[in-house]
């Protein structure tokens, strides 16, 4: 009885296995549809160094082959601005606070390497570097997309929209931008200029966005991205290469004045890639601005010390 059935387990096992082993010996046939797709697709947040000097930045653009076998075959690929994209995400994830919309990044303050991306036999990839020229921006101080998709490919299918369309979120980079932790304290002013005590308000961040590559852009006091008001209470922060400190506002009724600042910079080696040093970047700003969202316009004062650490790369270092 044993024998018997040790047999019957033996066909069994032979006849789920077979036609396992026939699928493998068949995997160089194609199982599924070749489609053109954006290497990066969606939404992408993208951390880019504005390079000193010219004011622009590159970026790197790729597009790929999928499927189970290779490509045989040359296929140009064009790309387009896509704005349709942008207008739907910005009113999906913020309906009817326009103010808060991101802002497409106009069409003609960038450039493609090529007008259109070749993946040739063989491969199954494909690059192009696209350049913004930031001296072109009207608007420096806008929250900006680019948006783009796969509008032709002469071989193969366009994948499907989530994987043939992109939404790159501009973070542009210099020498002192990004996000700093801290304690700045902001004071309603008395009459005689002393700080109301009794008005303070601690926020424990703040964001510098570079706009060149030696000016950033802030909120002031307690203002940042998410506030409705913000563009009303925006101010850039000028860095010369003495490292001397110049506040300005766009918007003149902010009456923005700088009252005092230190900006200090300590360098480490960095231990694990001795390409790069740590910058230890502390900012103390002391600053008085008008307080628009009341009517009657008090007069604040901002003071406090932020800090961040990058990771610069050394000058002269061949990667």
């Amino acid at each position: 009885m044993k024998k018997i059935i040790t047999k019957i387990f033996l066909i069994l096992f032979v006849a789920i296995i077979a036609p396992m082993t026939s699928c493998n010996d068949e995997l160089d046939y194609e199982l599924f549809t070749k489609n053109v797709y954006l290497t990066t697709n969606g939404w992408e947040e993208l951390r880019v160094k504005i390079q000193e000097g010219t004011n622009t930045v590159t970026i790197p653009l790729s597009v790929s082959i999928n499927g189970t076998t290779g490509n045989d075959q040359e296929v140009k690929v064009s790309l387009k601005y896509d704005m349709d994209t942008l207008d739907k995400y910005n009113f999906e994830k913020y309906r009817e606070q326009p103010e808060l919309y991101y802002t497409a990044l106009p069409e003609n303050v960038y450039s493609f390497g090529e007008d259109h991306l070749v993946i040739k036999s063989g491969e199954i990839k494909a690059i192009t570097y696209l350049t913004i020229d930031l001296n072109k921006v009207d608007d420096k101080y806008a929250d900006y997309v680019l948006p783009l998709s796969i509008e032709s490919t002469s071989g193969y299918s366009i994948a499907k929209s989530a994987y043939s369309k992109v939404l790159y979120h501009l973070n542009l980079e210099n020498s002192f931008s990004g996000n700093y932790s801290g304690t700045i304290d902001i004071f309603k002013t008395k009459s005689n200029g002393d700080n109301d005590k009794d008005s303070k308000l601690s926020i424990n961040n703040k964001s510098f966005y570079a706009i060149s590559d030696r000016v950033c852009y802030f909120y002031a006091g307690q203002f940042d991205r998410s506030s409705a008001v913000r563009d009303d209470f925006i101010i850039t922060i000028n860095l010369d290469d003495d490292n001397l400190v110049t506040l300005h506002s766009p918007n003149t009724e902010l009456d923005v004045k700088l009252e005092s600042y230190t900006y200090k910079v300590d360098i480490e080696p960095n231990l694990n890639d001795k390409r790069y040093e740590t910058h230890n970047i502390s900012i103390n700003l002391k600053y008085t601005y008008k307080d628009l969202t009341d009517l009657d316009k008090p007069i604040m004062r901002a003071e406090g010390t932020v800090a961040t650490v990058k990771q610069i790369l050394k000058e002269n270092t061949v990667n």
